[in-house]
Order: C-alpha cells, then structure tokens, then sequence
C-alpha cells in the first residue's frame, strides 16, 4: 500500500498494540491529510523521517484512539503526526495509510460493521 513499509514490531515508531489491533479494535484507510487534520497540529520533525520514507525504512503504523459520539468516533489521543507527516511531505497528502483505531475500552468483539467501517471520524477537540 502507497509504497510504505509497515512493520509493527521494528518499524519506526512500531507500538506494541498494534500488533493486537484485530483484538484490541480495527483498522481503517484514510489519506495522510485526513489523519492529520484529525490531530493537533505539530512541527515538522527532523528530516529523518522524510528520508526514511525516502528509503523505504519500515514504519509502525499510526493510531488513533477513539470513543463513541452520536454516531461517529471521537479522536481523544493519536500516535504517529511525525511518521505521517514524513509520508504526506515526500509521497503527497492523498497517499492511503492504514491506520490502527482503538475505541478505548471497547474491544472488536464489542463492535458492530457500521462503526468499524461506516462512522466518520470526529477531529480531537485541541484541533484549532
């Protein structure tokens, strides 16, 4: 997908959860632009991320956390501006990116079709 190299037990940022995220909650494809503008804004990292992507280092995947609002899933905490942002700068903002989601005490088993594959996502409230 998209060129990246994803690896979530060396990669680059890898977090031990997403390893589990089939139990722990789901994965959804967005573009690099939409996992950033779900997510408070931040300085551009070193350029370290940019050649990594460059090279095709292996990255962990981002992730969101979440919780259920009227319909639709809140972002309350992320992982990953740096890496995603190295991959928007270098490959194009519209590059798809898998990202893990984890609905915070719900697990996958807890969860219906709709909400892991049609609730939108609702920007985290520090987004300005």
């Amino acid at each position: 997908m998209s060129g990246v190299v994803w690896d979530d037990v060396e990669g680059i940022g890898a977090v031990p959860n997403a390893r589990n995220v089939e139990y722990l909650g789901f994965v959804r494809e967005m573009s690099a632009t939409s996992f950033l503008a779900l997510n408070p804004r931040r300085v551009r990292p070193s350029p370290f991320l940019d050649d990594a992507v460059r090279t095709r280092k292996p990255l962990g995947r981002p992730f969101l956390i979440v919780r259920p609002e009227n319909g639709a899933w809140r972002v309350v905490g992320h992982e990953g501006r740096g890496r995603v942002g190295a991959i928007a700068a270098v490959l194009g903002g519209s590059t798809k990116i898998p990202v893990c989601v984890f609905p915070g005490r719900l697990r996958r088993r807890d969860l219906t079709v709709d909400q892991i594959e049609g609730w939108r996502f609702l920007p985290d409230p520090r987004c300005s």
